[in-house]
């Protein structure tokens, strides 16, 4: 065998190694990310037909010491409402914006308690309470719903 003939075969062989490669990833990736779209599905058709949700805002996914996916719409009677679901049990709660504070409010307690550059702010449940979770550059922020307190502060 020439030594043209030795590269080209080494080249198929690496250009095939990378093919597989990228493969594999794309394939992992398209997994993860069709399981999380699968579950906001789930939780959008739980939501209409328990809850009365007629449109969606937003969705919300929590990972605590449970997983939650909190979905933001409006129900028939045009009201805002946040339908709460436990991933492993389906129980479904129910929160009014109104009976707490907002992601924003719970962005500004996290800033006051030492927050510095705030990546997100996700609903939640924690211990049976319903928490807003603000995740910041330097760590994450448990703040109360409806007392609007920090419960938990994770520095890194």
């Amino acid at each position: 065998m020439d030594k043209h003939t030795r590269l080209k075969t080494v080249l198929y062989q690496c250009a095939s190694l990378v093919v597989l490669l990228c493969l594999g990833v794309m394939s992992m990736f398209y997994l993860a990310v069709h399981d999380q779209f699968d579950k906001k599905s789930r939780l959008a058709e739980i939501a209409k037909s328990r809850a009365g949700v007629i449109s969606i805002d937003h969705i919300d996914c929590y990972h605590g010491t449970q997983s939650y996916l909190s979905l933001f719409g409006k129900n028939k009677a045009g009201n805002t409402i946040i339908v709460t679901i436990e991933e492993q049990s389906e129980q479904l709660l129910l929160s009014r914006p109104s009976n707490g504070i907002s992601a924003k409010e719970a962005q500004e307690i996290a800033y006051q308690a030492g927050a510095r550059a705030i990546e997100a702010v996700t609903f939640g449940i924690e211990n049976h309470k319903r928490i807003w979770e603000v995740a910041a550059q330097n760590g994450y922020y448990l703040i109360d719903f409806k007392t609007a307190k920090v419960i938990k502060k994770e520095v890194l």
